[in-house]
């Protein structure tokens, strides 16, 4: 019991007065108990392969896998909305359901980009929320959190009864629900930055739009030219008249000549458009 404390009190010293990685640090403690004789190898061995951890590590891959997909375009391009609320009401349900059946944080890491990308209002107001309804929706399920599915491990572990995918359902409803609220409610005094588009590159990309090509006849927005990572279209060209700035529901005409400027790294972005 002594050397069960002394190992307490030096695991949490060492978390807080050193750099050491906390992974090194809990396995030395636990490497401490393992020779004193406080634990054993089969509950040291049991907790290493705890259903739950191997899920939750399990869900972390699949983020990153989407995280590498279209997905994050696809998001950037349905979710931005030129007035703030819908944009915000549409990210904070989106970001609730998917942390419902992802790890919470690897959603806010997988959104984050796409929300940054969306150039029509100030980030800060977006990632602020983003990060409270994904906590909130990882109430609504049994994998929506890495706690709940630890827990949920350990009671299994201990004989006690299985813990459902749905049990959390109706609390974790009333808290996405009237939480969001409160997040809805207050984000109006969340700081309000102009949108920075100053054409901080010197590299410039034109673009010519195709006669028959599916952007013609919808906004700058709806065809995603907004959210581009690291382009932003600066200018477009409509035979002798030149738009700029170019504003989110100007819509795209066939012959069109569009003027990005960025990171000429990106091109292929543009070059992914069809038309």
């Amino acid at each position: 019991m002594l050397l069960t404390a002394t190992v307490l009190v030096g695991l949490i010293a060492a978390l807080v007065a050193t750099k050491q990685r906390a992974s090194h640090i809990f396995v030395a403690a636990t490497t401490v108990l393992l020779v004193g004789g406080e634990l054993n190898t089969h509950t040291v061995l049991s907790h290493v392969t705890n259903s739950g951890i191997v899920t939750l590590i399990l869900l972390l891959l699949a983020a990153i896998v989407l995280e590498r997909t279209v997905l994050l375009s696809f998001l950037a391009k349905h979710i931005s909305h030129t007035k703030y609320l819908p944009s915000l009401l549409k990210m904070g349900a989106l970001s609730a359901i998917a942390s419902s059946t992802l790890n919470n944080t690897a959603v806010v890491a997988t959104m984050m980009r796409a929300v940054m990308k969306s150039q029509l209002h100030a980030s800060q107001r977006l990632l602020i929320p983003l990060s409270y309804f994904s906590i909130l929706g990882g109430t609504l399920t049994l994998i929506g959190t890495s706690t709940n599915l630890v827990v949920s491990g350990l009671v299994t572990a201990q004989g006690g009864p299985t813990i459902a995918l749905l049990d959390f359902l109706p609390i974790g409803v009333a808290l996405v629900v009237g939480c969001g609220a409160v997040v809805v409610l207050v984000s109006r005094w969340l700081p309000q930055h102009p949108t920075d588009e100053s054409l901080e590159s010197q590299y410039f990309i034109e673009a010519a739009v195709e006669p028959n090509s599916p952007l013609i006849g919808k906004t700058v927005i709806k065809n995603g030219l907004r959210a581009l990572d690291g382009l932003f279209l600066a200018e477009i060209v409509r035979g002798d008249t030149l738009i700029s700035p170019v504003k989110p529901n100007d819509v795209i005409q066939a012959d069109d000549k569009l003027l990005f400027c960025g990171d000429v790294r990106r091109v292929h972005q543009i070059t992914a458009l069809s038309g």
